[in-house]
């Protein structure tokens, strides 16, 4: 393996590798205020999408079933944010939202959507031409990873990740991994503005506190 994945998985494993939230955008503010959850945001780089389109799924479904869905993104990059509650024991701690914020306006309505299934209790997001890479897998000669499960699974193993970054062989694409503690769906939804500016990107894992509802059940949906 790698210099630089070694480094990735290693830093993406450890409980201070992502930046704490110091200046909320508008929509981060929404979500924590709404949510009701005790947690915070940290910040986990960016993802840059040449190909301008993004997936949201679960690879170990195998084939191109986390493919399934891939919309275009009207940014070239997306800061990754991630909602997280702060336990005593930190694998404890919970996912409760991604963001992935454009504008970081406030957001207002519902343009676009993805949806997907998580058999692994995680999900992983990139470039569409990263997604494909995964997909390649079970096509290659590859002798260390037999298919884009086996490369994701030493990683999903060790519960608590959090979220991790790792690198998609042959190119070294990046490639996130988020963890959600269930199996189950989820919605990834595309916010805008009232102005109809794109704001990010929402993923909510556990709902809201007080009635587990998803919080873009709070938006409306563009017509």
């Amino acid at each position: 393996m790698k210099l630089k994945s070694v480094l990735s998985m290693i830093l993406g494993l450890l409980p201070f590798s992502a930046a704490a939230d110091t200046d909320m955008s508008a929509a981060r503010q929404w979500v924590q205020a709404t949510s009701g959850h005790s947690a915070s945001w940290k910040h986990y780089g960016e993802i840059k999408l040449p190909s301008g389109k993004i997936f949201i799924g679960d690879p170990s479904w195998g084939d191109e079933y986390h493919l399934h869905g891939a919309r275009e993104v009207p940014v070239a990059k997306l800061d990754v944010w991630l909602f997280i509650s702060e336990e005593e024991n930190p694998q404890s701690n919970q996912v409760h939202a991604v963001w992935l914020e454009a504008a970081g306006t406030m957001p207002a309505k519902i343009n676009g959507a993805i949806d997907f299934g998580m058999d692994s209790a995680y999900f992983a997001f990139g470039d569409l031409a990263t997604g494909q890479e995964l997909a390649n897998m079970k096509y290659t000669d590859d002798s260390e990873h037999e298919d884009c499960f086996e490369f994701f699974l030493p990683h999903i193993q060790n519960f608590g990740f959090k979220a991790l970054w790792l690198d998609v062989p042959p190119k070294n694409q990046p490639v996130i991994a988020v963890e959600t503690k269930n199996d189950g769906g989820l919605t990834a939804v595309w916010t805008e503005d009232e102005a109809g500016n794109f704001s990010g990107i929402l993923i909510d894992v556990t709902g809201r506190a007080s009635d587990q509802l998803f919080l873009d059940v709070l938006l409306k949906k563009e017509q």
